[in-house]
């Protein structure tokens, strides 16, 4: 156990990296790194994050380049901390990640350090440029974009950011392409419409999902197509033409107006295919190239009515197509839904009698009652749409999202403090409409793990204690994630040992902070990080604490925990703040001298910083039993003087009333003695 000498001194880490003069122009990341905030590359900018030179101090030769991301979406830190481990060719390796001095000096934000791309960026993020031909393409982009997938795809890892403003020149001779980074924000967020495929596409941007390699072989699909056409739709276009893409599939619709040769029409078959079963992998595109036999299928959307079904006056050929329109137009889906039309077509025209039966079911047309067949919940709605699309995304009350697209979505709209959006997603978890949404969707497994974490959640928010609820939930599902707390969100802490500085830090001004030193954040986000002995240790700290005194108790406990297990140093601003709220676990202690004699320990504690001393004094056991000691003897002292007291009282109470009475008795002899000698007196005459 640390003693008072060992942390007298701030310990380095957080601490001195906030105390970094913005002036410097300098942040230092993983030791070795340096971002040279005086040396901006705006050609490097990714969407949500900014780029500036990096230098690695002990290779000053090697061209580098960091990334610094915002506050206001998650990024991929389990993807970017994987990246670190290995190297591959085909993509700009991550060398380095985790917060660092913010270029305004003030707090930390997300940072990564990538290898700088010796050629330009292939296309402007915006202007999609002159068409480029099939032999470079064929030639020089392809070759360069498998390569990288097959390395990222052979981790597990899909990059969900295949695009061609996203596509860098290895070299400045531009015979060599690799792609971009895919780690600033969460997967598909800053993709165009155009190139998720098309479940994924109706998906909020931040709720679309990790997805898979099948994702990025759409995308690159139309990556291929956007730099043969010289353009693609933009995303209103896009959005406009879904119900085209179901009816005559994503190829249809991107390659309108556009006849490459059949060879490539071959390839761009294989990858724009909106059935990802059918969908071509890497090693298909290698056998593409090679000249080999490639195992190709017919282009075709999604239609499966043998007639179509009508709505709105639109017609639809596919539950897909149907669900889409229905989750656009609620209030008409629900008039509609009131009547046996839907069920009889996909008994009848589409053969499918189970999809039939659910939707039946789920709509209530067997109901006996009038006013239940007639009623139809935003969540009989959200399941209709899932059992007509069951690998599409999860929509209910406006809010659109696959179910691996989560925890970003959460994050998201914490972070952007986005009420409406926090309340949905609540709904969305605890009436498990994921859980049903995973389990229908073919993308996951019967027994996926993902649904027992989801089931979780549902408890988390059934009993919203003040480590669970939403925010329990928001770090479960995003590890890595930064606390959210409003106390340190500018600090992007990511350890215990940082949260613990970070906090530190905020309790430092001349103001001792107001309110608990744990918010919700700071607590699930702890919870999340903390091995079962810290969490035993914690227990162990705070228990038998007095009523009254639990919340004071556990802070101290919880943070005495963080600072000897984690080594943050001395801790004097959270000794002060954790101090200013001790006064109910002070006045546990019966004796006023006690309380005063105590009270001057914890202060000395206090001064040195070290919360651990100050949970030794107010977890004194001796203290404890002498103080309840002490207290049982004046206890039992003053009942036995009280009951003395009583006795004694009972007495002269005795005493007074024999007194009244004898005194009664007195004056009345008295009386009848002075009556009797006035009559006599009265008889006789007088003297």
């Amino acid at each position: 156990m640390a003693n008072t000498a060992e942390l007298m001194d701030e310990s380095p880490g957080l601490g001195a990296d906030l105390d970094g003069p913005a002036s410097s122009g300098r942040a230092v990341l993983d030791t070795i790194f340096e971002i040279d905030y005086s040396q901006r590359l705006q050609s490097l900018d990714s969407p949500q994050a900014n780029a500036y030179v990096a230098i690695n101090t002990e290779r000053p030769g090697a061209k580098l380049f960091a990334l610094v991301a915002g506050l206001d979406v998650p990024t991929r830190a389990g993807v970017a901390e994987t990246l670190t481990k290995t190297e591959g060719n085909g993509y700009l390796n991550v060398l380095a990640a985790g917060p660092a001095l913010a270029p305004d000096g003030e707090g930390r934000r997300m940072a990564f350090v990538l290898d700088r791309p010796g050629g330009g960026r292939l296309r402007h993020p915006v202007n999609a440029g002159a068409a480029i031909s099939e032999r470079v393409v064929t030639g020089v982009i392809l070759p360069g974009l498998l390569e990288g997938l097959e390395k990222l795809h052979g981790q597990g890892i899909a990059h969900r950011a295949v695009r061609p403003g996203n596509i860098f020149y290895a070299s400045a001779e531009h015979d060599r392409v690799v792609l971009g980074e895919c780690v600033s924000a969460p997967p598909g967020f800053d993709q165009p419409v155009a190139h998720e495929p098309l479940p994924r596409s109706l998906a909020a941007r931040a709720g679309r999902g990790e997805g898979a390699a099948e994702c990025d072989m759409f995308a690159l699909g139309v990556t291929l197509v956007a730099l043969l056409k010289g353009a693609v739709p933009t995303d209103d276009v896009v959005q406009a033409r879904t119900a085209l893409r179901y009816q005559s599939g994503s190829m249809a619709v991107f390659m309108s107006g556009f006849d490459p040769s059949a060879r490539m029409k071959e390839l761009l078959a294989g990858l724009l295919q909106d059935d990802s079963k059918q969908r071509w992998e890497v090693d298909d595109v290698y056998d593409w190239l090679a000249g080999r036999r490639s195992r190709s299928a017919p282009i075709k959307g999604l239609r499966d009515g043998v007639r179509p079904f009508e709505f709105r006056g639109a017609r639809y050929g596919s539950p897909a197509g149907i669900a889409h329109a229905f989750a656009e137009a609620p209030d008409a889906a629900r008039h509609t839904l009131r009547e046996r039309g839907l069920v009889d077509w996909l008994w009848r025209s589409c053969g499918d009698k189970d999809l039939a039966a659910r939707v039946k079911v789920l709509t209530h047309l067997d109901a006996k009652d009038r006013a239940t067949r007639s009623s139809l919940s935003d969540e009989d709605l959200a399941l209709v749409c899932l059992a007509l699309d069951p690998n599409g995304p999860l929509r209910f009350r406006g809010l659109s999202l696959m179910p691996d697209g989560l925890g970003p979505l959460l994050a998201t709209a914490i972070m952007n403090e986005q009420v409406d959006d926090l309340k949905v997603i609540s709904q969305v978890i605890e009436r498990g409409l994921v859980i049903e949404a995973v389990q229908q969707s073919a993308l996951f497994s019967r027994d996926d793990p993902y649904v027992s974490t989801c089931r979780s959640h549902q408890a988390y928010l059934k009993f919203p204690g003040r480590d669970m609820g939403l925010e329990r939930c928001v770090y479960e599902l995003n590890p890595g994630a930064p606390c959210m707390s409003e106390m340190v969100r500018n600090y992007c802490v990511t350890t215990l040992h940082d949260l613990g500085q970070a906090l530190n830090r905020h309790a430092g001004g001349d103001k001792v902070p107001i309110g608990r030193p744990r918010d919700r954040h700071v607590i699930a986000f702890a919870t999340d990080l903390m091995s079962p002995g810290q969490m035993q240790a914690v227990r162990l700290g705070a228990v038998g604490a007095t009523q009254g005194a639990e919340d004071c108790m556990g802070d101290l406990a919880f943070f005495a925990c963080i600072q000897r297990t984690e080594k943050t140093g001395a801790m004097r601003g959270m000794a002060r703040w954790i101090r200013s709220r001790m006064e109910p676990a002070l006045d546990s202690f019966r004796s006023s001298t006690r309380r005063r004699r105590m009270a001057v320990a914890l202060n000395h504690a206090v001064s040195s910083g070290n919360l651990t001393d100050m949970l030794k004094v107010m977890r004194n056991q001796v203290e404890r039993r002498s103080d309840t000691q002490e207290f049982n003897v004046a206890r039992s002292r003053f009942n036995y003087l009280t009951n003395e007291n009583t006795r004694l009282q009972s007495l002269l109470g005795d005493y007074s009333a024999l007194a009244r009475f004898k005194g009664r008795k007195a004056a009345s002899m008295i009386a009848f003695v002075l009556f009797v000698v006035a009559s006599v007196l009265t008889v006789t005459g007088g003297f």
